[in-house]
């Protein structure tokens, strides 16, 4: 296929997972709807949003609100622990992630304008 093709063609894993897909009875080729941020997301007028928010407010904190949660739990291994950091990670909404990403810029510029010297003294 390659000699055919060249590099416009698949590998073999992806042509065998075609293969699969339509003996099992699949006539679309068109990819199918799946979960996650589309690529539409990242569009300038997003990032200037989110640049903006971010000038707005510096203070940035995942660890305190993390730390809390976690201070009243026991956990036997680093898989329940890893479980539970992703339950709290998912039930927070949105917003709080994007508050907290907006806030980088201006904590980015402060230590930008102190050559690195970041900590106040």
């Amino acid at each position: 296929m390659r000699g055919v093709y060249g590099d416009d063609c698949m590998d073999r894993s992806n042509v065998s997972r075609w293969c699969t897909f339509f003996q099992e009875g699949r006539v679309n080729l068109s990819d199918s709807s799946r979960s996650g941020r589309p690529t539409t997301a990242a569009i300038p007028q997003n990032v200037r949003g989110i640049e903006a928010a971010i000038l707005n407010d510096r203070r940035v904190n995942l660890f305190g609100p993390m730390k809390k949660f976690l201070a009243s739990k026991r956990f036997e291994t680093d898989v329940e622990v890893k479980s539970a950091v992703r339950r709290w990670l998912h039930s927070n909404q949105t917003d709080y992630y994007k508050q907290g990403i907006l806030k980088l810029v201006t904590r980015w510029e402060k230590c930008v304008e102190k050559v690195g010297d970041y900590v106040e003294k």
